[in-house]
């Protein structure tokens, strides 16, 4: 699980969370927004452990 971030045209800033298993360099998910709240990232993380 990484953060990465980026500027648009705009110099409005995004970020991703890149959530990569490290065995099989499988991409399990990619999360992509102007804000990544700790509420909005446990709620994630919680429904990708349930699929």
């Amino acid at each position: 699980m990484d953060f990465m971030s980026d500027a648009l045209f705009n110099s409005r800033r995004f970020r991703t969370l890149n959530i990569i298993d490290d065995y099989s360099r499988e991409v399990i998910w990619i999360e992509i927004g102007l804000s990544i709240g700790a509420m909005h990232l446990t709620d994630l993380l919680e429904w990708i452990v349930k699929e």
